[in-house]
């Protein structure tokens, strides 16, 4: 089962957020935009990235790199560099993304649909999710965004329960079936 909830609320994250992203900083962390000069490099990084950070998802399906790019190349029109995050470690490995995009067809308020988000899988990044969230939550308030739709979350996955934090409520649900083919 997967939800969508959507954020009208728009507040500032609790605290323990901006403790987390402090620590995270002082070790070594750097939370940029993406680059949208250096676009095709920087989603090799991602693709790259995603094919290690969602290894644990059950309803991950790996696809070819050149399958990754022709998704991503012709969507650079649409991205605002200002809600696309890297986080990087000190070496600069790629630890965290998050990809979200205005929600055009929204013609009644000012929406954002955080597509994906990741972090990897080393426990020392734990929290990154919710500090990337943080960032972006910050710029869309700034940007007078009126509502963030976190879309498509399994129901009892991590990110979904970051969203309840930023009280988010869900607005669309989804199942997925599954049928037994036999011969």
């Amino acid at each position: 089962q997967y939800v969508s909830p959507i954020d009208s609320d728009l507040k500032k994250p609790k605290p323990e957020v901006f403790e987390m992203e402090t620590h995270f900083r002082k070790s070594g962390a750097q939370f940029r935009n993406i680059d949208l000069d250096r676009y095709e490099e920087e989603l090799e990084g991602v693709y790259t990235f995603c094919l290690g950070a969602f290894s644990n998802n059950p309803f991950f399906s790996p696809i070819s790199r050149q399958s990754f790019m022709d998704k991503y190349m012709p969507i650079r029109r649409f991205i605002d560099p200002r809600f696309v995050l890297i986080a990087e470690d000190s070496n600069g490995k790629l630890i965290g993304t998050l990809f979200a995009i205005q929600d055009f067809l929204n013609l009644e308020e000012k929406s954002l649909v955080i597509k994906t988000i990741g972090r990897d899988n080393s426990a020392q990044w734990r929290g990154m999710g919710n500090v990337m969230i943080n960032l972006i939550y910050r710029q869309a308030i700034a940007e007078n965004f009126e509502s963030v739709i976190h879309a498509y979350m399994s129901k009892d996955s991590i990110p979904n329960r970051i969203s309840a934090d930023y009280t988010g409520v869900p607005f669309k649900e989804y199942v997925l079936y599954e049928l037994a083919l036999t011969e």
